[in-house]
């Protein structure tokens, strides 16, 4: 029963908005992801900042999570559904563990 069409036009499936990255494009992003975690480092003994050092650190994770799920997890790529899928999980996650954190049960 092959009418000679491919597989991929019979499914009606759509090609990627984007190009997919090249191995290069992953080398990239890896080498800024090391660039940040040395300077989550360097942070941690630069005398004076205290108070700063927290807020710092969780901004410099949240680029490093972005980064990760936009390249690693090809989130970039994929159609938009699917990486609102992820920000909703996400967000609730986020809400939840504040409320949490802030909730005192004693």
């Amino acid at each position: 029963m092959n009418t000679g069409e491919s597989a991929a036009r019979r499914a009606k499936v759509t090609p990627l908005p984007r190009p997919h990255p090249t191995p290069a494009t992953f080398v990239r992003v890896g080498v800024i992801l090391a660039f940040i975690t040395a300077a989550e480092f360097l942070i941690l003994y630069v005398r004076g900042m205290s108070a700063l050092v927290v807020t710092i650190l969780a901004a410099l994770s949240a680029a490093k999570f972005f980064l990760v799920a936009a390249y690693f997890m090809h989130l970039r790529f994929d159609p938009r559904l699917l990486t609102a899928i992820f920000a909703v999980g996400v967000t609730l996650a986020t809400l939840i563990t504040i409320a949490v954190r802030f909730i005192s049960l004693a």
